[in-house]
């Protein structure tokens, strides 16, 4: 009876308390961070049944609580059915302005959008990499934290945008790509610092060593990464450089 419904429907940005408040309460023991890499892209997809409930998006509100910044989110409430309706004899709430944005889709991935200094430096580079890097790095949400690291702290957007213009891109993003692999492996460690971690290590070894090294520690049966598999996370950066330069000498 209900398998064609029409979603009520609104983008707009939603906030950590927001977040928090969605999931009722902020979660314990939240493994999201500002580096961590999420696989939702945003706006990210959060949908309510008919009675309130959260029914998809507890991990992408969880990830705006823990990167602790507001996020764009497509927020779904399905409509109310018939049994659930109050009696007639019940107050109706007076009706409430519809949103400019209800109903509309939004693609934050429109080429040709101009740069906003008004906006933090990492949005800043976000918007960048989706207008002139979609193809090269197709997560510009999240790797555009391995982008602002790499430039060094301090960097503005000219020094950001600059870097891009003469790095590898693709090659940069494999990497990337490779310290996702280790993330999702179990080893405590953001997609964002293991990327970066890689590029140093190739400034000063063959590229084909440093993937080597982080392919194995993203086998769950490696020598290697048994090694650090039980490193508490405070220290696991600390752990696999110690390996590393043992693994490279």
């Amino acid at each position: 009876m209900y398998s064609e419904l029409v979603y009520d429907y609104e983008c707009r940005t939603v906030t950590p308390d927001e977040a928090a408040a969605m999931l009722g309460g902020a979660p314990k023991d939240n493994p999201h961070d500002a580096d961590d890499a999420c696989p939702a892209w945003e706006p990210l997809r959060v949908i309510f049944d008919h009675k309130g409930r959260l029914l998809l998006g507890t991990d992408e509100l969880a990830h705006i609580v823990g990167a602790g910044r507001p996020m764009d989110a497509a927020i779904y409430h399905e409509p109310a059915r018939p049994e659930d309706k109050a009696p007639e004899r019940a107050k109706v709430a007076a009706p409430r302005k519809p949103s400019p944005n209800r109903g509309i889709h939004h693609d934050n991935r429109q080429a040709g959008k101009p740069d906003d200094p008004s906006k933090p430096l990492r949005w800043r580079v976000v918007e960048l990499l989706r207008r002139d890097y979609a193809d090269k790095a197709p997560n510009a949400v999240n790797w555009a934290g391995v982008a602002v690291r790499l430039a060094g702290d301090g960097a503005g957007y000219d020094k950001v945008k600059a870097m891009l213009a003469g790095m590898d891109v693709d090659a940069e993003y494999d990497l990337y790509r490779l310290a996702l692999r280790v993330q999702r492996g179990g080893l405590p460690i953001s997609g964002v610092a293991a990327a970066v971690t890689m590029h140093r290590q190739a400034e000063h070894a063959p590229l084909e060593r440093v993937v080597g090294f982080w392919s194995e520690l993203a086998d769950r049966k490696s020598p290697l990464r048994a090694r650090v598999s039980n490193t508490p996370k405070d220290r696991l950066e600390q752990a696999i450089d110690a390996l590393w330069k043992e693994y490279r000498a």
